[in-house]
């Protein structure tokens, strides 16, 4: 992706999350963050589409830029605590504890969302060249 791209991406970027509910959230991280979330959703979405997002479509412009806010609050979301799920209260008492075994999402949901359409089994991809 060029400087000249990123530029654009940003703009439309911006304006994408001016009314957008995590709007605040989106200006509260510096320049520098928003373009290198940006930059990595568009090669996250990339791999979920297997093709190149057209960010002339705005479904697909749009889960960039939700895979980007998803990126840049990844430090945020951690996995839950552990888990009690047995205890012993005879003789010394023993606990056992689990992790859980679900992990954060690897893509926004609601960037899952928009590009619905392009990932349910049994729909033809139509993809250019």
């Amino acid at each position: 992706m060029t400087a000249e791209e990123l530029t654009r991406l940003t703009g439309s970027a911006d304006g994408y999350f001016e009314v957008h509910i995590d709007g605040d959230r989106w200006r509260e991280l510096s320049a520098g963050i928003r373009e290198g979330a940006l930059a990595t959703a568009v090669t996250d979405i990339a791999a979920l589409l297997e093709r190149t997002p057209e960010l002339t479509r705005e479904d697909e412009l749009h889960a960039v830029c939700e895979q980007a806010l998803h990126l840049a609050r990844a430090p945020e979301i951690t996995p839950g605590a552990p888990v009690l799920v047995s205890e012993e209260v005879s003789g010394i008492g023993r606990r056992s504890w689990q992790l859980p075994t679900e992990s954060p999402p690897h893509y926004a949901p609601r960037a899952e969302r928009l590009l619905a359409r392009y990932l349910t089994p049994g729909t033809p991809r139509l993809n250019r060249g």
